[in-house]
């Protein structure tokens, strides 16, 4: 397993963690991340892309901190396979293949292309070929998530669960991503494709209890009377310029835009590391009072909040959210931005509060994230 002379050739390149892969050979197929421990040499495949065998190979060594080489050899010996012309590959390969390589060559966010492989794994077994993800087996795991719910509301809540797994499995199979199994035969992707959604189970949005809201409001100012600055910050982008977790964490104050009258601006744009959600980039419009207090609180850092772990600073204010009332079974702070749409779509129009949540579609706006406003008590929480 040892290597001569690695470090002289000339195709290696770096990873974004500082580690190497390299070739052994110019004419080599293969990347190799090799790790040394106590002298002794470990080499790993990781594949003939090199995007993605730069994140395989950060991938493993981070593994190797809280893990074993032994641990870490079981799991990446095969490292990741390469499509062969005309075969049939198995769920597995293909649920690794679309991990590793959507987020770099398809712009997919990490948490989104797990979230799409974990959904296909639910539908059918990892060790299954592609050609057993039919419609028969598509059918077992609609009437296996049914079994045994009798509720009517229950069942609703259940076939909403069952279409969001469908649309999330089907994501792996896009126009785009098809790109990605170049090599294999994907005959077998059509069942899934094909399968329809339930339908008339659809949950439209409405607005929580009054007093709620006005809870949530006064955890924001509770946060900035006791200096808790980044847990303000936090719950102001969702509140005042419904903003999504992640572009909660990632927001810069070169985001931020003032005009002398109307309303701040928050561009929402890839950059970085940061991707935003497929189509959904633009301004989030909000109120200017609000967006001097985040450059006030954010003291001239780069980023607005600035805790560099988003458990750090996201779960606190999720917790303290489900204290004042949220349910368990909501996500609190996507449930400020519905908030915020509501409010945008009562006082503006539904067309400005799809362009500021940057929806592609009005219905969307209007089904998921729009109720009317009613309580002037609560529409003036906006305006303080």
């Amino acid at each position: 397993m040892n290597i001569q002379n690695t470090h002289q050739n000339s195709t290696s390149f770096h990873t974004k963690r500082g580690n190497r892969v390299f070739k052994k050979t110019e004419n080599s197929k293969s990347w190799i991340f090799e790790k040394v421990i106590n002298r002794r040499r470990y080499q790993f495949r990781v594949g003939k892309h090199l995007p993605t065998a730069k994140d395989l190979a950060d991938e493993i060594d981070a593994y190797l901190l809280t893990n074993s080489m032994e641990n870490t050899i079981l799991k990446y010996k095969k490292g990741v396979s390469d499509p062969v012309n005309g075969r049939i590959p198995l769920i597995g390969e293909i649920v690794e293949r679309y991990r590793l390589m959507a987020p770099s060559d398809l712009g997919v966010q990490k948490s989104s292309a797990k979230a799409y492989c974990n959904s296909l794994l639910h539908i059918i077994d990892k060790h299954k070929s592609l050609l057993e993800l039919n419609d028969e087996s598509v059918s077992e795991y609609k009437k296996g998530r049914l079994e045994g719910v009798n509720d009517e509301d229950d069942i609703k809540a259940r076939k909403r669960s069952i279409n969001s797994v469908l649309r999330n499995a089907k994501s792996l199979f896009g126009k785009e991503a098809m790109i990605l199994y170049k090599g294999w035969n994907m005959d077998g992707v059509s069942s899934l494709m094909g399968s329809s959604s339930f339908k008339r189970v659809r949950k439209i949005y409405r607005l929580p209890p009054s007093d709620l809201v006005c809870r949530t409001f006064a955890l924001c100012d509770q946060y900035e009377s006791e200096g808790d600055t980044d847990s303000h910050i936090v719950l102001n982008l969702a509140l005042n310029f419904g903003l999504r977790r992640n572009e909660i964490f990632n927001s810069r104050r070169a985001w931020i835009e003032i005009p002398d009258k109307g309303p701040a601006r928050v561009g929402v744009f890839s950059e970085r590391s940061f991707h935003v959600k497929s189509g959904e980039d633009g301004y989030a419009f909000g109120s200017a009072v609000s967006a001097r207090k985040l450059l006030e609180l954010s003291e001239g850092f780069d980023y607005l909040v600035s805790s560099r772990n988003p458990r750090t600073c996201l779960d606190p204010v999720v917790a303290d959210l489900r204290g004042i009332g949220w349910g368990d079974k909501c996500k609190p702070l996507h449930e400020c931005r519905k908030l915020y749409g509501s409010y945008l779509a009562t006082t503006q129009s539904l067309y400005y509060a799809q362009k500021s949540l940057r929806h592609a579609s009005a219905m969307t706006t209007n089904d998921f994230y729009a109720d009317l406003m009613t309580d002037d008590s609560v529409i003036s929480l906006w305006g303080t």
